[in-house]
């Protein structure tokens, strides 16, 4: 019944990674890289191509820990599941994609390079002006971290951060039995506590915060979707309710947020989540193969979506093709869809081939 209460995170995590790649990163890396501008007179086009929609990276990280929750913690607090067993999964699911785009990211640099004499991003993501084989390595090594100056993939940070969240996790489930009730809160605390002083030290500083403070929401409110009943129809109104409220609310008082990285994992992203899982309709209607194929290559959008971009930047300096048209938008969108289901369809291949 759990898992059938799931299935709307498809969806969610489809439309995600739709809005960072397709809009948001579409705005601030390719067209900010070329200094130009699109005017859409759509009021929602022009929010979900805002610098706001950045926080939807904290999404990914509440589903994720909602994931983990529902799948995993069980199995290790029972001893079923050890470490290097569990660790060994995520890394062969996660990693094998991120070497793939980085090494391709770091052979575009180079061409975009020889072919427009300039640097694809933006200044806050290569200071130097350019990736060099140091920052190629680093990338690499650290999954193309916030801690490597220069980042050769940059979307692929989430991956980094994710996967120390797993270990944190791992460790933290372990130790429950000790620390009670709050020890999922403690990670969660951390992040505020590194948000509000600003730190910046290794494995405590902002960037990583985001991910401590989402995360850690998510297993949060997994276990507690986890023991609520949601069969009574009136613990379905109450929960819903509630839940539209805090939506409601954080939309309205947006002019006070300073910060939304905070507001958003604990105040946005689990009542949506909750509003899913509460919903018989919305999970009967991604009980399809369609849903369940754009919740497969959600990933692959997300981590393709900076080789299609370097390919259009290249595009527009060479033929002066109209980047920032409607048209040129579709195209691009398009192309990144399709760039992560061929590239889903090649990991599954890939899989079947040599038994991973």
């Amino acid at each position: 019944m759990e898992k059938e209460r799931l299935r709307f995170l498809d969806l969610y995590k489809f439309a995600g990674a739709v809005i960072i790649a397709c809009f948001l990163h579409y705005k601030q890396i390719l067209l900010g890289g070329l200094g130009l501008e699109f005017t859409t007179g759509s009021r929602c086009i022009a929010f979900l191509m805002s610098n706001k929609t950045n926080s939807v990276v904290e999404f990914f990280f509440v589903i994720s820990g909602v994931l983990f929750a529902f799948a995993y913690m069980d199995k290790i607090s029972q001893s079923k599941l050890y470490f290097a067993e569990f660790y060994d999964a995520r890394l062969k699911r996660l990693l094998p994609l991120v070497i793939i785009t980085t090494v391709l990211m770091f052979v575009l640099h180079i061409l975009c390079w020889k072919l427009t004499s300039s640097s694809f991003y933006p200044g806050n993501y290569s200071p130097n002006g350019f990736i060099s084989l140091n920052d190629f390595v680093s990338s690499v090594l650290l999954c193309d971290s916030t801690m490597v100056q220069s980042r050769v993939n940059a979307p692929a940070w989430y991956i980094a951060d994710l996967l120390l969240c797993y270990a944190v996790a791992w460790g933290l489930v372990r130790v429950r039995p000790y620390l009670g009730k709050i020890t999922f809160f403690l990670p969660l605390i951390l992040g505020v506590v590194i948000q509000n002083t600003d730190l910046n030290i290794l494995f405590f500083n902002y960037n990583f915060s985001r991910s401590y403070i989402a995360f850690f929401a998510g297993i949060i409110l997994g276990r507690f979707l986890s023991m609520t009943a949601f069969s009574d129809r009136k613990w379905k109104i109450f929960w819903g309710g509630g839940a539209v409220i805090c939506i409601i609310a954080v939309c309205f008082l947006e002019n006070y947020i300073v910060d939304r990285s905070l507001v958003v994992s604990t105040m946005l992203f689990p009542p949506l989540i909750l509003l899913g899982y509460s919903s018989d309709l919305l999970n009967k209607i991604c009980d399809s193969k369609v849903i369940k194929k754009l919740g497969e290559i959600s990933f692959d959008i997300y981590l393709w979506n900076f080789p299609v971009l370097i390919l259009f930047y290249m595009l527009f300096h060479v033929c002066q093709f109209s980047i920032n048209s409607y048209l040129g938008w579709i195209l691009v969108g398009f192309t990144n869809v399709a760039a992560g289901f061929l590239s889903a369809e090649g990991r599954i291949w890939v899989r079947q081939k040599i038994k991973l």
